[in-house]
């Protein structure tokens, strides 16, 4: 295991089979199965692989509560930055030894937890997990939910994927109301602290993630990404085949709108909820469980999306693609297909307090909505550096030559999620989604 608190960088290296695990009554989190970094770290070429980190047992006034792990493979609260490499089968466990009337907490960052600065080129965070703990239960009711947050990376600091895969990987619930939140990646800030956490994804691929719940009492968050009051934007990206599981209540329960600190995605105790976001998450976050009809101690999640495609998501109950719980989202020039929920399975926006939420970018409402969103496009896989999909020509497709010319570029964007120039030849209109027609 590596313990850094100074400059260091680590060229073609193998940090595997290591495990970081809390003392017992020390109050520590085992965080850094491989790595803790507080001060700058590079990787480069290397693999972080098959460690895991594990709290021990914390003394209560009335026995003992588990502490769950922390970033499996590496723990960051410095700089890090990632170039070529591969963080895969990492695990941050759920806390074990609780006694009695408490509880086991769940894992954090099952590839890497970030509470300082990560960024990520030509990388991959694939099959890591998050592991869930164990509610406390009163009567008929459990009072906390602890389930695993970030199955990939859980980030309250400052994120930044380019070019980058983000796979497989799984943040699960646990037993009672435990909402796994954020498959791939969770960003979570908060309104108590003021957290502005930030994640921004370009050129990149977030696909086969899971967030579960617990069969029927809870479900889970942001199968891709869950993110709570937290600035969140995807530009020239792919966000596909990930899935939410578990839940009967669904996300529209009218009392739920208020979401705990202390909860992935559930709501208060005693309100169940359905998965939500098979795609994505977009929450926020109160000090306060009334909250204004102003939005008064209120931090909302802020989504904003650019030219990409989201598409082969699940949701058990509602967005299937995205859901929107009175935050802010923004879309724009992007493809929506195939994603699946009872209710809805492209986007779920949820109207309760403090909610913005636009399909159309304030600058673009003048263009037709087709000219936006690309309606049931036709796509096949494209397995090119990051995983997309791509657009097929000659198909008549609604996605296809849609953006004037004048708007191609009027988010800076001057390629796809493959770096082909947008428009490509002599082409006079851009295609909508992650993907250019060549």
């Amino acid at each position: 295991m590596i313990n850094n608190f100074g400059k260091l960088t680590l060229k073609n290296c193998i940090i595997s089979g290591n495990a970081s695990i809390g003392k017992k009554d020390s109050f520590s989190v085992g965080s850094g199965g491989g790595i803790t970094n507080y001060g700058m770290l590079s990787l480069i070429g290397s693999t972080v692989s098959h460690n895991t980190a594990a709290g021990g047992p914390t003394f209560q006034v009335d026995g003992y509560s588990g502490n769950g792990g922390s970033g499996g493979g590496i723990s960051n609260n410095g700089t890090l930055t990632l170039t070529e490499s591969i963080v895969s089968n990492n695990l941050a466990a759920a806390g074990v030894g609780a006694t009695k009337g408490n509880f086991n907490g769940g894992g954090s960052g099952g590839g890497i937890s970030n509470n300082g600065t990560l960024t990520l080129t030509n990388s991959v965070v694939s099959h890591n997990t998050a592991g869930g703990g164990n509610d406390i239960k009163i009567g008929s009711s459990y009072i906390y939910d602890i389930g695993g947050n970030g199955g990939g990376i859980s980030n309250s600091g400052t994120l930044a994927l380019t070019n980058s895969t983000i796979s497989d990987n799984n943040a699960l619930g646990g037993i009672g109301d435990s909402n796994g939140g954020g498959g791939g990646i969770s960003s979570i800030g908060s309104s108590y602290s003021m957290i502005k956490a930030e994640t921004k994804i370009s050129n990149s691929s977030i696909s086969g993630n899971i967030a579960s719940g617990w069969g029927s009492k809870s479900g889970g968050c942001g199968g891709g990404i869950f993110n709570r009051a937290s600035i969140l934007t995807i530009v020239s990206s792919a966000v596909t085949g990930n899935t939410t599981s578990g839940g009967i209540v669904g996300d529209d329960n009218p009392k739920s709108y208020y979401l705990p600190s202390n909860s992935p995605c559930n709501s208060p105790s005693g309100l169940n909820v359905g998965s939500g976001g098979g795609g994505i998450a977009n929450f926020g976050d109160s000090d306060s469980g009334n909250i204004s009809s102003n939005g008064s101690g209120y931090s909302p999640g802020t989504l904003t999306i650019v030219n990409s495609t989201i598409a082969g998501n699940t949701a058990a109950s509602s967005g299937g693609g995205i859901i929107d719980w009175s935050s802010k989202t923004s879309i724009t020039f992007c493809t929506l297909y195939e994603n699946k929920a009872i209710s809805g399975s492209g986007i779920a926006a949820e109207t309760g307090h403090y909610i913005d939420y636009s399909g159309n970018n304030s600058t673009l409402k003048s263009l037709p909505v087709a000219q936006v969103f690309g309606v049931n496009p036709i796509l096949q896989e494209d397995l090119g550096s990051t995983k997309t999909y791509a657009l097929l020509p000659d198909t008549g497709d609604p996605a296809l030559d849609k953006i004037p010319l004048t708007a191609c570029h009027s988010n800076n964007i001057t390629t796809d999620q493959r770096g082909v120039k947008r428009p490509e030849g002599n082409k006079t209109k851009c295609d909508i989604g992650a993907y250019e027609v060549d």
